[in-house]
C-alpha cells in the first residue's frame, strides 16, 4: 500500500467560525444618487468586491483544539479530494437489527437492498467477519480505497494531489467515484444469486399490491457497470489516457511512432515489400 503524501495543514488563523460582515459597499456620491440615467446616457456600474466568506451566514461555534483539528481535516479533505470525499458509504447496522415484515418478506428485503441498508461487501468484509465492523461510521475499507485511487489517478497525470488544477481535480474525483461504484457492483454480482447477471423483477401484482408474477431482467448492477465504464472511457479520452490516445500522442510528439497494431502491421508490410524488391533485383 502506498503512503499518502503529506498534505499542508490549514493554520488556525485561516479558519474563522465567527465571521463578521465587513463594510464592503462603495459609498455613492450625490451625482450617483440622482436617479436612473437619461436617454443616451450609459449606466455606470459600481463594482463591489466583498469578502467572500461574509456572503453566507456562519453561526458562532465554540470548539476545543481537538474539535477544531477535526473540522480542519474535514474541510481539507474536501478541498483536496473534491466531491468524491463525501462518497464513502456508511457501515450499515448489523443484519440482526433489521426488521423484516413477516407478511411480505420478499418485498421488504428487496427494499432494504435498494436503500443500501445491507452492505454490498458483507460476504467479504474482514471487519464484519471479525466482529469489529464500525457500524454507523464511514467504511474504513472504502476510505482507504478512495485515497489510494485518487493518488494513483493523480500519478497517472504526473502530479501529486496538491499539484492538480481544479479541472483535473474534479475529473479525477469523478474517476474515483466510478471506481468505488464499480467495486460495489462487482461485489454484488459476485454473490451466487446475482452471478448470472440477471435479477427477478415484479411483473404483476394483485389488487392489494402483492406480487403474483416475476420476470427475469438484466441485473441493475450489470447495467450500472456498463454506464460507469462508458463514462470513465470518455474522461480518459479527454485526458488522452486511453491506450489508443497514448499511442497517438507518442506518435506525434518527438516524431516517435506509436507501437499500436496498425503501426506494427504497416512496418512489417513495408519490410516485406522491401525484401521482395531486393530479391527481384
Amino acid at each position: 500500500m502506498s503512503t499518502s503524501p503529506a498534505f499542508p495543514s490549514i493554520p488556525d488563523d485561516d479558519i474563522n467560525f465567527d465571521f463578521e460582515p465587513e463594510e464592503s459597499l462603495v459609498p455613492l456620491g450625490d451625482d450617483e444618487l440622482a436617479g436612473p440615467p437619461g436617454p443616451g446616457e450609459a449606466l455606470e456600474l459600481v463594482q463591489v468586491v466583498p469578502d467572500i466568506y461574509s456572503l453566507l451566514p456562519m453561526p458562532h461555534i465554540e470548539l476545543t483544539t481537538s474539535e477544531k483539528e477535526t473540522v480542519q481535516k474535514y474541510q481539507l479533505g474536501r478541498i483536496i479530494l473534491g466531491p468524491v470525499a463525501d462518497a464513502v458509504a456508511e457501515c450499515p447496522p448489523p443484519l440482526a437489527d433489521l426488521q423484516l415484515d413477516a407478511a411480505n418478506p420478499i418485498v421488504t428485503f428487496t427494499t432494504l437492498l435498494a436503500s443500501f441498508k445491507i452492505c454490498p461487501f458483507r460476504t467479504t468484509c474482514p471487519f464484519l467477519q471479525q466482529g469489529k465492523a464500525p457500524h454507523g461510521q464511514p467504511c474504513p475499507l472504502e476510505t482507504n480505497y478512495l485515497t489510494e485511487r485518487f493518488i494513483r489517478w493523480a500519478t497517472e497525470l504526473g502530479k501529486t494531489p496538491n499539484e492538480l488544477n481544479e479541472t483535473e481535480r474534479v475529473n479525477i474525483s469523478e474517476l474515483v467515484s466510478q471506481d468505488m461504484h464499480e467495486r460495489r457492483h462487482l461485489s454484488i454480482l459476485s454473490e451466487a444469486e446475482a452471478s448470472r447477471g440477471v435479477d427477478l423483477s415484479i411483473k404483476e401484482t394483485d389488487s392489494q399490491g402483492n406480487p403474483i408474477a416475476w420476470e427475469k431482467v438484466i441485473h441493475i448492477s450489470q447495467q450500472s457497470l456498463a454506464r460507469l465504464r462508458a463514462e470513465r472511457k470518455q474522461i480518459l479520452k479527454m485526458f488522452e489516457l486511453t491506450p489508443e490516445a497514448k499511442t497517438k500522442k507518442s506518435r506525434y510528439e518527438g516524431g516517435v511512432k506509436g507501437a499500436d497494431l496498425s503501426s506494427l502491421q504497416s512496418g512489417r508490410a513495408a519490410q516485406l515489400t522491401k525484401a521482395l524488391q531486393l530479391d527481384a533485383d
